[in-house]
This record gives structure tokens, sequence and C-alpha cells, in this order.
């Protein structure tokens, strides 16, 4: 009985995320090649990128502006 071969789908890691593939880890927008199952669960998860779905919002993080003199106050 021939074995099933299962269907490979390539995918994008998703931002702030790490998949290990083939002993590697692929960071944020690295590409992988995975089982269409594993990447349906990955997904899920939000492991990888839905090509379906619509990016993700990435704004700045706050901004701080220094006021007075350089030394910090002193520790009570």
């Amino acid at each position: 009985m021939a074995a099933k071969t299962e269907k490979v789908v390539k995918a994008v890691v998703a931002p702030g995320r790490t998949v290990k593939f083939e002993g590697k880890n692929v960071g944020p927008g690295g590409d992988v090649a995975l089982p269409a199952d594993e990447v349906e669960w990955l997904r899920k998860g939000g492991y990888l990128l839905d090509p379906a779905a619509s990016a993700p919002t990435i704004a700045p993080g706050p901004a701080f502006e220094k006021e007075g003199d350089d030394n910090p106050p002193p520790a009570e």
C-alpha cells in the first residue's frame, strides 16, 4: 500500500513569533514549508500569518522626552 503524501504549504512566520523548522529557529517574516494541517494549526495559534486576513497595524511605541537636568533623583 502506498504511503499518503501530505500537501505542503508555504507560510510566513508572524511578527513577534518564532517557529522551529528543520532544526532551526525561523523568526518573524521567515518562510516555512509545512504540511497543510500543521500550517492551519499554527495559523490558528497566531504563529503564522494568514494570507486571507488583513495585516495587523503596527504602531511605534510611546515617545518620551527628558526634562530637567541630566542627574537622576537621589535614592531615599
